[in-house]
């Protein structure tokens, strides 16, 4: 049973990456603009798993990366972006009526994770020199 699990889990997302190349043609045969993330987004909506892991593997490094360039401080970036994969999947279903695209979605959950977690935007930023008084 121990091997059969890990080949089990490989199909399972095979099988994931394959029907999110499906619904991206199908919805670009229709003539909807429509990427990955947006169908991911979907799909975390409707409960799969497997989606949010892909928002992770599409998302997480470049989050990161924003967050480490803000705080400086890795266990800081690391407890936020935790803390926006769980938003994301409480919210997902909320993301029908934002008006950007889906990446503009994600950083403003970014955002507001990062503001709740660490303080205001201000404590984030470094002050300009020129401010300073």
């Amino acid at each position: 049973m121990s091997t059969l699990c890990p080949l089990l889990k490989q199909h399972e997302v095979r099988m994931s990456a394959i029907r999110l190349e499906t619904d991206i043609a199908t919805a670009k045969s229709s003539g909807r603009s429509v990427d990955a993330l947006d169908i991911l987004i979907a799909r975390v909506a409707a409960g799969e798993r497997l989606a949010l892991t892909g928002i992770y593997h599409l998302m997480a490094g470049k989050m990161m990366a924003l967050l480490l360039d803000v705080t400086q401080d890795r266990a800081a970036a690391e407890g936020v972006i935790a803390a926006i994969f769980v938003a994301i999947w409480r919210r997902a279903e909320d993301f029908h009526t934002f008006p950007g695209t889906a990446s503009d979605w994600l950083f403003s959950i970014l955002r507001d994770e990062a503001v709740t977690a660490l303080g205001s935007l201000d404590a984030l930023l470094p002050p300009h020199p020129r401010l300073r008084h």
